[in-house]
C-alpha cells in the first residue's frame, strides 16, 4: 500500500516497512506545459543533532559532498531529467543524529529571475531500496516565490524512523537555509558554483512585494473614498495578509473563539502549527485608539502568542505582549507603518512579520531586541551611565558641580516620569 502524504502529514517508516534499513528518496520536479524554461536545481540532505544543527561540515550533503562519511546518506547523480535520487541506510545513521532535512534549492535564482512558483509540481516518493516497492509519496503543488524548499524530514521517534512532509518555503535561496542549519555556506570548499553578489533578503523580498504595493495602494485609495465598512475593509487586509505578508490560506485562521470566552479574534496567523500572531481588524479610516489596543493585545494574551497586529487597512501597529506573573500582561509598541508611505524601511518592517521572515527568525530577534529595550531605565540609571553623564555637564559648566544623586533624580523626574 502507497501512502500518499499531505503537507504537515507523517508516517512510520519502521511500521510501513519494518525490514527495510534502505530507503530510496526520489525527488522530481515538473514544469508546466510547454515550459521551455532551464532551472539548475539543487537537492541537498543535512543532518541534524537535537539542537537542529549540523555536527560539522560532513554532515551536509550536496552536489560537492555527495556522500556523508559514515556512507549512510548518498546523492546520486541520475540519468533521467529532472530528478534526483538519495539512497539513505537508515541503519547506518549515527545515534547522535536525530533528523535528516531534505532540500530542494534553485541556483542562481536572482540572475535568472527564477522562483519554484514557475514550475507544475514537485512530487517526493519514498522506495524500499531492495526491491523498489513505492512506500510513500508527496506532491507539493502551492508553491510560489521560494527558491529553497524543505521538502520533508526524517526523523526518529520513539525507536522509529518517521517521514514528515514539510513544504516550507524560503526566498533567499541555499545561504540562509544552510545557516539555519549551522553550514557556512561561504566557505570555499561548499560553495564551487559561480554565484552573483548576495544581497540582503529583505531587499529581494522588497523588489518582489513592490508591484502588489502599488495594486494595494490604488485598492486602500478607493476603499477610503467609498468608506467601506468593517466588513468591506477585511477584502482589503486579506490581499496584504496573502499577497504582501505571504500567508496561504491554511496559515490563516478567521473569526477564532478565544478559549473560555465568547469574543472572536479577526484573524489568527499560524506557521508549522504553531500560533504565531493575532491580527484585529478595524474599518478602514478609523482611528486606531487604546480600546482598540487593548483588544488586540488581550486577544495575543488569551491566545499565548507573543503579537498582536492591528490594523484599519492602511495603518499596521505591531505590538509584543508579554505575560507577567502578578498582573495579566503588558505590551509594548514594536512598530507603527502606513502601506500608503510604502518605503524600503516599511518593507523592512513587513518582512519581519511575514511569511518569510518568521521562517528566517525574524519573530525571535523582535523578542530579543524588545527583551533589550525593556531594560533601558535600568541602563540609564546606571552608575557607569551617571558618572559619564555627570563628567560631561561638569566639564561644560565649572561653576557648579552637579552630584550623580542630582543627575538621578533630574533623570527620574523629567525623563523617566
Amino acid at each position: 500500500m502507497i501512502h500518499s502524504l499531505q503537507k504537515g502529514g507523517n508516517l512510520s517508516l519502521t511500521k510501513t516497512a519494518p525490514d527495510c534499513n534502505e530507503i530510496i528518496v526520489a525527488i522530481k520536479w515538473l514544469k508546466k506545459t510547454h515550459d521551455e524554461t532551464e532551472f539548475d536545481i539543487d537537492a541537498s540532505a543535512f543532518m541534524l543533532a537535537e539542537n537542529g544543527k549540523i555536527r560539522n561540515d560532513e554532515d551536509f550533503i550536496f552536489y560537492n559532498q555527495p556522500k556523508s562519511i559514515d556512507n549512510a546518506i548518498e546523492l546520486i547523480n541520475s540519468q533521467e531529467p529532472n530528478v534526483q535520487f538519495f539512497k539513505i541506510n537508515l541503519s547506518r545513521i549515527a545515534l547522535e543524529i536525530a533528523k535528516i532535512s531534505l532540500v530542494l534549492t534553485l541556483h542562481e535564482a536572482k540572475k535568472r529571475q527564477q522562483n519554484f512558483g514557475m514550475l507544475d509540481s514537485i512530487v517526493v516518493k519514498i522506495l524500499n531500496a531492495t526491491n523498489k516497492e513505492e512506500l510513500s509519496n508527496y506532491i507539493l503543488a502551492d508553491i510560489e516565490i521560494e527558491t529553497a524548499l524543505i521538502l520533508a524530514e526524517l526523523y526518529r521517534y520513539k525507536g522509529e524512523w518517521k517521514l514528515k512532509a514539510i513544504g516550507q518555503g524560503y526566498i533567499n535561496g541555499l545561504d540562509v537555509l544552510a545557516k539555519n542549519y549551522g553550514v557556512n555556506i561561504d566557505s570555499p570548499h561548499q560553495e564551487t558554483k559561480p554565484a552573483p553578489p548576495k544581497k540582503p533578503t529583505v531587499v529581494k523580498y522588497t523588489e518582489i512585494i513592490a508591484p502588489t504595493i502599488e495594486k494595494f495602494k490604488t485598492k486602500a485609495k478607493r476603499a477610503k473614498h467609498e468608506n467601506l465598512n468593517e466588513s468591506g475593509t477585511r477584502i482589503l487586509i486579506d490581499y496584504v495578509i496573502q499577497g504582501i505578508l505571504g500567508y496561504k490560506i491554511e496559515h490563516i485562521k478567521t473569526e477564532q473563539r478565544l478559549p473560555k470566552r465568547q469574543l472572536r479574534v479577526d484573524y489568527l496567523l499560524s506557521l508549522n502549527e504553531k500560533n504565531v500572531m493575532v491580527v484585529e481588524a478595524k474599518q478602514i479610516g478609523a482611528t486606531l485608539n487604546e480600546k482598540h489596543i487593548s483588544q488586540a493585545t488581550s486577544y495575543a494574551y488569551f491566545f499565548a502568542v507573543d503579537f498582536a497586529l492591528l490594523t484599519n487597512g492602511v495603518e499596521w501597529k505591531l505590538y509584543y505582549v508579554i505575560p507577567k506573573k502578578f498582573k495579566k500582561y503588558e505590551y509594548h509598541l514594536v512598530f507603527s507603518i502606513n502601506l500608503l508611505e510604502f518605503n524600503d524601511k516599511i518593507a523592512e518592517k513587513l518582512f519581519s512579520i511575514s511569511r518569510f521572515g518568521i521562517a528566517e527568525n525574524s519573530l525571535a530577534i523582535i523578542k530579543a531586541k524588545m527583551t533589550s529595550l525593556n531594560t533601558i531605565d535600568e541602563i540609564i540609571l546606571s552608575d557607569e551611565v551617571i558618572e559619564k553623564i555627570s563628567s560631561l555637564m561638569n566639564n561644560k559648566n565649572e561653576k557648579c558641580q552637579i552630584t550623580s544623586d542630582e543627575i538621578r533624580d533630574a533623570i527620574v523626574m523629567n525623563i523617566l516620569k
